[in-house]
């Protein structure tokens, strides 16, 4: 349904928005520093502050607030260092919008992992260009990990772990956790919180309209300057509420 993906995406522009407002007043933001100290200092302002609503149809809007989702963060943290993935490793997502999305996305954040956020298929992606553009991904981005869904494993496993590919394997994090709890000694220590701002963030993806997908990587003071600058554009303020109809895969374009 339009409207639930329409919701979806204002739940993480609401993400975005926290990072700026500081919750429920104004709050200057500094570029000299990282997202996950970002987050965590937030979460430690205000651990109860709701930050953001997800609505699905036929379902009880889910809310998330600071301190709850930093733990189940963490977890997605621990979980995915176990699996192998190092510091620097760069993280594929093809993961359909849910209430674990956030979480496994800070996650990869969490220990100084990068997260690269690929399109989910719809109908509205043509199967030859999913195809390409994974593949493209794959072979000239240097992307190490797809955490995935196991319904689409039969697609793009093959597409992944082939000639030329600089993926070492597929992993399904949704897979690893009961969503209706908090997993047991999930804790939000980020060690992706010691880098500098200069580090590399995330890897952004063209959109691949003049040829082959690309990756960009974006460095954290540079997503914090996008934010602030973003904020200060649009005059946000306490209590103000967003609704985008842009995917999350282009937030940062």
């Amino acid at each position: 349904m339009q409207i639930e993906k329409t919701l979806n995406q204002s739940a993480i522009c609401n993400l975005h928005r926290a990072i700026y407002m500081g919750g429920s007043k104004p709050l200057a933001i500094s570029t000299n520093t990282t997202l996950c100290r970002r987050w965590l200092e937030l979460a430690d302002q205000g651990p109860d502050d709701e930050i953001m609503v997800r609505w699905q149809a036929g379902e009880e809007p889910f809310r998330w607030k600071w301190e709850p989702l930093l733990r189940r963060a963490g977890f997605y943290a621990r979980a995915l260092a176990e699996a192998g993935i190092r510091k620097g490793d760069i993280c594929a997502l093809i993961l359909r919008h849910n209430r674990d999305f956030y979480p496994v996305y800070l996650g990869i954040e969490a220990f100084g992992a990068l997260p690269a956020v690929l399109a989910y298929p719809n109908p509205r992606l043509q199967p030859d260009k999913f195809r390409h553009g994974l593949e493209g991904m794959a072979r000239h981005s240097g992307l190490d990990w797809l955490l995935t869904e196991t319904a689409l494993e039969p697609m793009v496993r093959p597409l992944a772990i082939g000639r030329a590919s600089t993926i070492k394997a597929v992993l399904f994090p949704l897979e690893w956790v009961d969503h209706s709890t908090t997993p047991a000694g999930a804790d939000r220590e980020f060690t992706g919180s010691e880098g500098l701002p200069s580090d590399p963030c995330l890897l952004q993806r063209s959109s691949g309209t003049t040829g082959l997908q690309k990756g960009v990587m974006l460095s954290h003071r540079a997503v914090l300057e996008h934010a602030a600058r973003y904020g200060d554009a649009i005059s946000l303020r306490p209590g103000d509420k967003i609704v985008s109809w842009l995917r999350f895969i282009t937030t940062w374009d």
